[in-house]
């Protein structure tokens, strides 16, 4: 989270931040400007990377990887959606199974979490689950979810997650068929091959 916060640069915003996160990891002020202080001068002593790893580290950090933009913004707003309705994240897991959401990069993985969380735990630990995620892997995306004022409503929720859950559920149905069907042409095993078609004829 701080690691997000020392790239603001307006001083009101970052102690705006800063306050917020006291709040969400129940830290004082003091605490928090210290650790953002240590993280700033360890920054100053890191070493330069190279353009291709910034270029890397960009896309892993965005939650974005190598996933089309339309694919990426809708993984967020069904995470934004299932952050600020439970009975909703309960509802997307009828239709997103683990499997999809493991394989769809960053942004899958924390909905696959809050989805969890509302179908067994606590969904008013979500936050704090997604804090703890992004000690793992940073996303910018992801901090700004859990820090602003959310535009998805009771009125468009419904909208949002029809659209969203139909962009994604059928870019992986056909990035699941096209890695079937390479799979299958480099297999040499005729019986090996046909399981492989099986599957792919699975997918509907």
């Amino acid at each position: 989270y701080l690691n997000l916060v020392k790239l603001v640069d307006n001083a009101m915003t970052r102690e705006l931040y800063v306050r917020q996160g006291a709040e969400m990891f129940q830290l004082s002020m003091d605490a928090m400007f210290a650790e953002l202080g240590r993280l700033e001068r360890n920054e100053a002593r890191r070493f330069n990377s190279t353009a291709v790893d910034e270029v890397k580290l960009q896309k892993q950090a965005s939650g974005r990887q190598d996933f089309p933009k339309n694919y990426a913004d809708s993984l967020l707003l069904l995470l934004e959606a299932a952050l600020n309705f439970c009975d909703k994240a309960r509802e997307m897991a009828e239709y997103l199974p683990h499997e999809l959401l493991e394989e769809s990069g960053i942004f899958g993985k924390a909905l696959d979490m809050v989805i969890n969380e509302a179908l067994y735990g606590d969904h008013s630990n979500c936050y704090k689950l997604l804090a703890d995620f992004q000690h793992e892997v940073e996303s910018v995306e992801i901090s700004e979810l859990c820090v602003k004022d959310s535009e998805i409503s009771e009125k468009n929720v419904d909208k949002i997650m029809k659209d969203c859950i139909l962009l994604v559920t059928q870019f992986y149905k056909k990035r699941k068929q096209q890695q079937l069907t390479d799979a299958m042409r480099q297999e040499p095993d005729p019986a090996k091959r046909m399981e492989l078609l099986k599957k792919i004829m699975e997918i509907k």
